[in-house]
């Protein structure tokens, strides 16, 4: 077949479109763009065609096709599921002489549309025939870099996005899980956020179930807390200066976390575990720190270590540009291995200045403590004379308003803070004892300053969430609550289709491992099928819903998520469980 390129004016057409999912959303919207009097057909359609409908953008039929709606029409767009029924609506639009469009096969249809590019003096459109859409669109990508001729616009188009950022960009990237090579495929680039979703720069909208990591309790855009950031940014977005927004999330953080009796304000969890090592090694006089293998605290040089194969090991650097100086104090042992801390304590315990642990872990997956292992560290490190820190970066208001040490009724000596302390804006916190706090500068000689350190976005984004949750004294129980519906809902579909699934979980924090093993540490959470963590991501992803792009990773929750949100994110899980399973 021979394809004649053409531009049509579709002003004042009347474009019908069969079908109400992700491949008909594709078609219509540009038909609305250019002018099209455009009509969908369909029992079920998105939540994009749902809202333009509503917005009086298209004529939405919720129903069936029938064949008296081709009547009148000038382009037919046949894009449902049902190849066969595609088929049949080409076959009677080209009986009326009608134009149709055939989304699963372009040799049924009349015509194809093209990846296009637009600038104000140029309209470009390239076609692979129908043959690799994924290559138009690499195509388009770099029509927009040779062709454009504004670069300060902002791009749109998950591949324009990306080919722009793989010019600017380490992996086009500007953190490392953001690329999507843990799951195997390229990136999306997030347009904008509102409660419990977000939608990419092609337009499609995804339940969100990484909430910036953690940091968005409230979900996105809160509109109490775009209220008072919007307030604060007509105030001024940085002093340098003292303010009282400080002071009053300070009283807060304070409020809920009674081993924090004085605190310091910093920009991320890294620099706050940086700063409390510091002052941790100045406290005591000592030099090594134990921490537990699986548990992140930021890229400081002496914690990016890893376990060796042994229980206990000195640390390795398991990054490129550490020196193996900066490690050798890092003593590394296996995350919930009571007799392997035991004999670290034995070895090491008098030469240690700090032990530092997330009391729950989330960043091999969510791991929870054994029920001795948080005791254990406490009784020790008094024992010895190091200090016990908690980074509670992820748990900090997640499991509580007062973090996983309220929960647990142990207090350490130092606790570090961020993600939600912060209002999900760039925000860490450290602090404990007053007598430890007095031995930072300016009151002592443990040095630490930063120009937006405290900066009154952040503080008043902190203030105004942490407000929000002490408000609702039934938040984290409901929660809690949503945590349990889709932990056993994830664990029941899978058992029917005979998955291999562990599912860890807090309130608020989940992570479902391909797995038969109990997941208690990096070993056991390793053990995890990475491939089948992959396709369950890409048909969870095509499904609308976006989870995190890396098998050890956490899921979150947020206030936003509704019951009706939890259920659709197990309908999605049971249909791509169920593709999975046909395959195996």
């Amino acid at each position: 077949m021979g394809w004649y390129p053409l531009f049509l004016n579709l002003e004042g057409k009347r474009c019908l479109v069969v079908g109400g999912g992700k491949v008909a959303t594709r078609k219509a919207l540009p038909l609305i763009e250019k002018g099209g009097v455009v009509t969908v057909v369909a029992p079920r359609v998105s939540e994009i065609l749902e809202r333009l409908g509503k917005e009086g953008k298209i004529t939405l039929w919720k129903r069936p096709f029938a064949w008296g709606d081709l009547e009148g029409q000038d382009i037919v767009f046949a894009a449902t599921d049902d190849p066969a029924l595609n088929a049949a609506i080409a076959e009677e639009a080209q009986k009326r002489n009608i134009l149709v469009n055939v989304s699963s096969s372009k040799d049924q249809g009349d015509f194809i549309t093209p990846a296009c590019l637009e600038t104000e003096d140029l309209l470009l459109a390239l076609s692979t025939k129908g043959k690799n859409p994924v290559q138009s669109a690499t195509l388009k990508a770099w029509l927009w870099e040779t062709f454009s001729e504004s670069k300060e616009r902002i791009p749109r188009g998950n591949a324009t996005c990306l080919s722009r950022a793989l010019q600017l960009f380490p992996g086009g990237v500007n953190s490392p899980v953001r690329s999507f090579r843990a799951v195997g495929r390229y990136p999306i680039f997030i347009r904008y956020g509102k409660g419990s979703h977000v939608v990419d720069e092609d337009g499609k909208t995804y339940l969100d179930c990484i909430m910036s990591w953690g940091a968005l309790i409230l979900g996105h855009a809160h509109p109490r807390v775009a209220k008072a950031l919007a307030e604060q940014v007509a105030l001024g977005t940085s002093f340098g200066m003292n303010h009282a927004f400080e002071i009053l999330l300070a009283e807060k953080i304070r409020e809920h976390f009674p081993s924090i009796e004085a605190l310091r304000m910093v920009n991320s969890g890294t620099e706050a575990v940086m700063s409390a090592l510091r002052l941790a090694r100045a406290a005591t006089g000592r030099k090594k720190v134990l921490k537990f293998a699986g548990c992140y605290h930021g890229h400081v040089d002496a914690l990016l270590v890893e376990s060796g194969s042994g229980g206990l090991t000195f640390g390795i650097p398991s990054s490129l540009g550490v020196p193996e100086e900066y490690t050798h104090h890092t003593i590394v042992v296996p995350y919930n291995d009571l007799e392997a801390t035991r004999k670290a304590f034995e070895d090491f315990g008098k030469e240690l200045a700090a032990v530092i642990v997330e009391p729950v872990a989330g960043n091999m997956g969510v791991v929870l403590p054994h029920p001795e292992f948080l005791l254990l560290l406490r009784q020790y490190t008094e024992r010895y004379g190091a200090l016990l820190i908690f980074d509670e970066v992820i748990t900090g208001f997640r499991v509580s308003l007062s973090g996983y040490q309220g929960l647990c009724g142990f207090r350490p000596d130092l606790t570090i803070l961020g993600k939600i302390a912060g209002g999900g804006l760039p925000f860490g916190v450290y602090g404990g004892k007053r007598e430890l706090m007095r031995l930072v500068a300016p009151e002592g000689g443990v040095y630490q300053a930063g120009t937006l350190s405290g900066n009154p976005l952040a503080t008043r984004a902190g203030y105004t969430t942490i407000t929000i949750l002490e408000e609702d004294p039934a938040f984290y129980d409901a929660l809690a609550e949503k945590t349990r519906m889709i932990t056993q809902g994830l664990q029941e579909i899978a058992a029917s289709f005979r998955l291999p699934l562990c599912v860890n979980a807090a309130t608020g924090m989940l992570t479902p491992f391909f797995t038969s093993l109990p997941v208690v540490d990096t070993q056991t959470a390793f053990a995890t099928d990475r491939g089948l963590y992959a396709r369950f991501f890409q048909e969870l992803l095509s499904r609308g819903v976006l989870v995190p792009p890396s098998p050890f990773e956490a899921w979150f929750l947020s206030e936003a998520h509704t019951p009706k949100d939890c259920e659709r994110l197990l309908e999605a899980a049971e249909e791509a469980m169920r593709a999975m399973a046909r395959d195996l």
